[in-house]
């Protein structure tokens, strides 16, 4: 495994320690990249919070290479793969470019995951001219970086792969209250970060970004529009506690049951296009690919035992898709059959039902 500093304004929190991104080298016509998870922070509060108490990670504190990450398993679909990976430090999602007073006295910290992501994205593009297979993931914060980064990733790589899949794993995005103020907060986020002029977005998502009305969640539905050739799927648990936790840390009256009736009809937009779908794990557990219970992951929870199939079979099938047209498999969702409609109607009760577009 290689540490690679790409410098050239590339920076953390932590002015200490400098950016870096991790490369394993194998087959060199089939990649993994990685958006890497580490929390947000957004003002000073969050910034004084250490990542477990909803702050974020300040320096590069890349985790250990298991799941889809083990390349010496080969029970791994991705098993020999080049894997790329991007991580975590900057607290911006990986999209700001930025500076805030947060240090002591005021000194200015750095938030530059734009450029952090970009200079890694610069030196792939570099060792890699042609592949075969291309798979982009992202889980948890990273998870919602790639709602704004996987348009320009698969631009970027448009004419140097076969097939591609992106997979965003636990965090759907979903932030409260929602409905029309997602919008407004997204927003102010972005401007914040200084999202807007980035590169990365598309000419139509900077002039809605700058207009306010720019949402990570309708960034990457469009960018699924955009693609229709490339998988895009998501993982997650229906009640994901870190998401839970986090929503409630600022909209107390949250309740798991409501939580998992908005990130369903999030993926109900989603899956308006052909080309995405979702697998729903019962249970809370945070995080699906990069951890061991990928091996033992079903429907029915991390460590069930039972049910099919397999999250790990399921993975499969989207890594064994041989072309842009190869079609990728089913949504995945076990329980009793509902239908969700809107966020103003009461959920269901408890939180082992599926809506009927998942079943």
């Amino acid at each position: 495994v290689h540490s690679v500093y790409p410098g050239n304004g590339t920076a953390c929190l932590n002015s200490s320690a400098p950016y870096y991104f991790l490369v394993k080298p194998g087959d060199p016509g089939k990649l993994m990249i990685t958006l890497e998870s580490g929390g947000a922070c957004w003002d000073q509060d969050s910034f004084d919070r250490d990542r477990e108490d909803f702050g974020c990670t300040k320096e590069p504190a890349p985790a250990s290479w298991e799941g889809v990450l083990e390349f010496k398993n080969w029970r791994n679909p991705y098993h020999g793969y080049t894997m790329v990976r991007i991580l975590y430090c900057s607290g911006d999602l990986h999209a700001g470019d930025t500076e805030m007073p947060w240090g002591p006295g005021g000194a200015m910290v750095q938030q530059r995951g734009y450029r952090n992501t970009q200079a890694t994205l610069d030196w792939t593009l570099k060792q890699f001219p042609r592949l075969q297979k291309l798979a982009i993931v992202g889980y948890s914060a990273g998870a919602v970086g790639l709602q704004l980064w996987a348009d320009s990733i698969l631009r970027q790589f448009e004419d140097r792969h076969a097939s591609a899949v992106v997979y965003a794993d636990s965090f759907a995005g979903i932030l409260y209250p929602p409905g029309p103020a997602l919008a407004d907060m997204q927003g102010r986020i972005n401007a914040m970060w200084k999202v807007c002029n980035q590169a990365f977005l598309s000419r139509e998502a900077q002039v809605a970004c700058s207009a306010g009305q720019l949402t990570w969640q309708g960034n990457f539905a469009e960018t699924m529009q955009k693609y229709p050739h490339v998988g895009f799927a998501s993982v997650s648990s229906k009640v994901d506690w870190v998401q839970v936790s986090f929503n409630t840390f600022f909209f107390p009256g949250l309740t798991a049951q409501v939580y998992y009736r908005d990130s369903t009809l999030q993926y109900k937009v989603y899956a308006r296009n052909d080309n995405f779908r979702v697998y729903f794990l019962n249970g809370c557990q945070h995080l699906q690919l990069p951890v061991p219970t990928l091996h033992t992951a079903t429907p029915l929870g991390v460590v069930a035992g039972e049910g099919k199939p397999a999250l790990l079979e399921w993975i499969r099938a989207f890594e064994g898709r041989k072309g842009h047209f190869d079609k990728p498999p089913g949504h995945v969702c076990v329980g009793d059959k509902a239908n969700v409609t809107s966020i103003l109607e009461q959920p269901p009760s408890g939180t082992t039902w599926c809506d009927a577009a998942f079943v």
